[in-house]
């Protein structure tokens, strides 16, 4: 049943494979004071507090501050009657980057630019305080081009809980333990341009090697974190998984340079792809 939200009115839950929808959350169609849009409902785990709730708020405020065509608006946010958060986003048409990778292998030059979008949509969440959850599915590709979207959720909700539960924990799933993981990334803050090129490396592999998700063929589990501490771990994907990207002279040595963190402004990751 879709919960009530003040102001709106909420549709039908939206299938698993629409692509403003994640794993965890239902996502709602939406009419609203500025017309059609989609509404995300957190389905939270554990009591928020009311430090948890401003925090919320603070968090949000800044995302609706972003005003980057690479980044999608989120227009609204706050709490439902049931207590549990939500935010409205615009409604954009299109499909995630995971969606995309699973109908087959993407071209170079559509990979770059792809991820060349995103790096821009990531230093803008950046510049205002926000981690955006950066991996396929959080790309939205569509006519006006690749769109990062939520931003700033994923840090907000390990915060809360980590607030009630003393550890970094989100549906069960132990977050943040990897020896690889920097002391800010451990602690949920946003990640370092360097450790965004490393994600927007894995989003690439994604797309070239026509794998949803990286951790179809890595044998991975948990949070993205996790997965990109795991496969730095192992100094990338094995020669299994990599033989799945197509013939591309220097992509080897580029995603071991990302995956590194050698590179340090995504964009520069973005614009040395090979292609």
């Amino acid at each position: 049943m879709a919960p009530s939200v003040h102001g709106y009115r909420l549709g039908a839950c939206l299938e698993p494979e629409h692509p403003h929808c994640t794993i965890s959350d239902p996502v709602y169609a939406a009419e609203g004071p500025r017309g059609r849009c989609v509404i995300k409902h957190l389905r939270l785990g554990f009591p928020l507090r009311n430090a948890s709730c401003d925090r919320w708020r603070d968090t949000m405020r800044a995302v609706q501050a972003i005003a980057h065509p690479a980044v999608v608006r989120v227009l609204d946010a706050g709490f439902a009657e049931d207590g549990q958060p939500y935010f409205a986003m615009e409604h954009v048409e299109g499909e995630p980057a995971s969606v995309r990778a699973a109908r087959g292998p993407t071209s170079s030059a559509e990979v770059g630019a792809i991820i060349t979008r995103a790096a821009e949509g990531i230093l803008a969440a950046e510049a205002a305080g926000c981690a955006p959850e950066t991996d396929a599915r959080h790309i939205m590709l569509g006519p006006t081009g690749a769109r990062i979207w939520n931003v700033g959720v994923h840090r907000w909700r390990m915060w809360a809980e980590n607030l009630v539960a003393g550890t970094y924990t989100c549906g069960g799933g132990q977050y943040m333990r990897h020896p690889n993981l920097t002391p800010a990334a451990a602690k949920g803050l946003p990640p370092t341009g360097a450790r965004a090129s490393a994600q927007l490396a894995l989003i690439a592999f994604n797309l070239l090697a026509a794998r949803p998700y990286w951790n179809a063929d890595l044998n991975l589990s948990g949070s993205p974190f996790e997965m990109l501490a795991e496969v730095i771990a192992n100094a990338g994907p094995p020669p299994s998984a990599r033989s799945r990207v197509p013939l591309l002279a220097g992509f080897d040595a580029w995603f071991a340079r990302c995956l590194a963190e050698q590179i340090a402004d995504p964009r520069e990751a973005a614009r040395t792809l090979p292609v």
